[in-house]
């Protein structure tokens, strides 16, 4: 098949990306080409891909010197790949759209005249489900059953999970003697209740760490300077260690040391508090062999298994209580839970049954 594949703009595609979207992506287009379909990757310009990439900006956003409005500079990057998409979009059979956000490619999609799946790699929100509903003609891949939950009636294919490297995130059977939170550290948000709301929840992680005596390694990029300073840093001791650079709204660990803290962990805490449209997180450290402790939201209770690779919880005693019981749990289900059911193989091969299944609907 020929693929034409819209990468995120944000971050380069690279085996050394970083991102949770980008790494997905570049995963696919590699697993893609690698099977030896003809795949072009629309994205940055030092993106190092291993099928075709036409180059819509010279470097990914977050490597550009700042402007003074990112958002026009971001868009204008998007609407630049759209005039590039529309100059090839007759040499595919079908465009697979994965960009930040996902919605302007929809806007052209009848223009292109060729077949377009979107891999929804956020959270469902009733106006994003309203938005996408105006486009019955192109299809959407969720990467969750919650996801779609969240929005039932769009043109759904199956549900596709991510995959990740199981080479790259090797296994330990050897934990060390410390909880781990790997995720955003961003402000707090307002619901509609009117409560503020962590959603990564590391500050729900700092005080299961304090309430279990269990140390903990937090890792994050940071989003918001004055959320760290004012909720993480004064709770920073022996036992409680941001692990990087604070500074860092990237994150600045290379893929090395962010394994070898999944393996060196009790287990990974994932105290959400959003509809988690999936945790690529809690694949890589079940891929080292670390089970996970997570709220029950989003898609957390199909990654992980109950008792067998992490404890699904309620709320935050629940997870106080799990975290003591995390010792009996064996790592080899962990690992075994991502060989069978998390690898780029599995997300690949569901990816091609989609492209066919859309195809052949076509005629």
């Amino acid at each position: 098949m020929r693929v034409g594949i819209l990468a995120p703009l944000k971050r380069e595609l690279s085996a050394e990306t970083r991102g949770g979207r980008p790494r997905i992506v570049y995963n696919l287009a590699e697993g893609l080409t690698a099977r030896g379909h003809e795949v072009t990757v629309f994205g940055t310009g030092d993106s190092r891909v291993s099928g075709n990439l036409i180059p819509v900006i010279p470097k990914a956003l977050f490597h550009l010197p700042q402007v003074e409005n990112e958002f026009y500079r971001h868009l204008i990057a998007l609407a630049s790949m759209m005039e590039e998409v529309r100059k090839h979009a007759a040499s595919f059979d079908l465009i697979h759209n994965h960009l930040y956000p996902e919605v302007l490619p929809l806007l052209f999609a009848k223009e292109w005249g060729v077949p377009m799946v979107t891999t929804i790699h956020t959270q469902m929100t009733p106006e994003l489900g309203e938005f996408f509903g105006h486009y019955p003609e192109t299809f959407f891949a969720p990467i969750s059953e919650r996801q779609k939950a969240l929005y039932p009636g769009l043109n759904y294919t199956e549900t596709v999970y991510n995959g990740i490297d199981e080479r790259a995130f090797a296994f330990s059977g050897n934990p060390g003697t410390y909880l781990l939170f790997v995720g955003r550290i961003r402000e707090f948000f307002t619901n509609e209740a009117g409560e503020k709301i962590d959603p990564k929840g590391v500050t729900d992680a700092i005080r299961v760490s304090q309430k279990t005596g269990v140390p903990l390694n937090i890792v994050g990029n940071v989003e918001s300077s004055a959320f760290y300073e004012r909720e993480i840093a004064p709770h920073l001791s022996d036992t409680i260690r941001f692990i990087g650079d604070p500074k860092s709204a990237e994150g600045n660990l290379t893929l090395e040391e962010r394994v070898k803290l999944y393996q060196g962990a009790k287990a990974l805490l994932l105290p959400v508090h959003w509809e988690e449209p999936f945790g690529i997180v809690m694949i890589e450290a079940m891929s080292c062999g670390t089970p996970v402790v997570a709220y029950r939201r989003g898609a957390v209770p199909e990654v992980v298994e109950e008792t067998k690779t992490g404890f699904v919880v309620e709320n935050e005693q629940g997870m106080v209580d799990s975290v003591r019981k995390v010792d009996a749990l064996d790592r080899h289900a962990c690992r075994g839970a991502v060989e069978t059911r998390f690898t780029i193989d599995a997300m690949v091969s569901g990816y091609e049954a989609v492209y066919k299944k859309i195809l052949a609907s076509k005629g």
